[in-house]
């Protein structure tokens, strides 16, 4: 019920503010601006045992980045230090300046950290527009034993990490009372 709400205010905000172009009439809004998500990049994933986990996460996000019709993926090829989410998290600019340099809406990172009993896996959104967390998804009770089980729990962390977005789809186009929705 709440989804609804939000994306029935969502719309309607999109509908209220008109920026008229010589091609005709625009629905806009800031808020709309600033939530959307076309174009997703991904950085390479960060562990805390020399990189161990990182390709074959990296190569998950990549294949469910690949399978997503909601978002475009930026390929990112990263050089220099790795960043982390704490990073990003403490300096906005920098996930705008990434942003900019490969022409995404926002960026994903994994992190998956092994402590004595578990691995801790987390996934997080930045958005590009003022470069904050946008969404964050854990698991702290994952098995060490099996890679393949962590790997699913990445599926289920990304369909969580877009169920927390504050909509399922994008208004298209308007036309008198005809709207056109993409829900993905």
């Amino acid at each position: 019920m709440f989804r609804v709400m939000l994306f029935v205010i969502f719309t309607l905000s999109c509908l209220s503010a008109v920026a008229k172009q010589k091609s005709g009439v625009k629905y806009t809004s800031t808020v709309d601006s600033a939530l959307t998500i076309h174009k997703v990049s991904m950085l390479p994933t960060i562990d805390n045992i020399d990189r161990i986990f990182s390709k074959p996460f990296d190569d998950r996000l990549r294949e469910l980045l690949a399978e997503d019709r909601q978002w475009d993926h930026i390929q990112s090829y990263f050089s220099g230090a790795l960043v982390t989410p704490n990073d990003l998290i403490k300096n906005p600019k920098k996930v705008i300046s990434i942003s900019k340099n490969l022409g995404t809406d926002a960026l994903l990172i994994t992190e998956v950290r092994k402590n004595p009993k578990n691995l801790i896996l987390s996934l997080n959104l930045f958005s590009a527009h003022d470069g904050r967390l946008l969404a964050q998804v854990q698991n702290a009770n994952l098995s060490q034993a099996s890679t393949q089980k962590a790997l699913e729990q990445l599926t289920i962390l990304y369909r969580n990490l877009k169920s927390k977005l504050p909509y399922d789809g994008l208004v298209l186009s308007r036309s008198k009372n005809r709207v056109t929705l993409n829900l993905g």
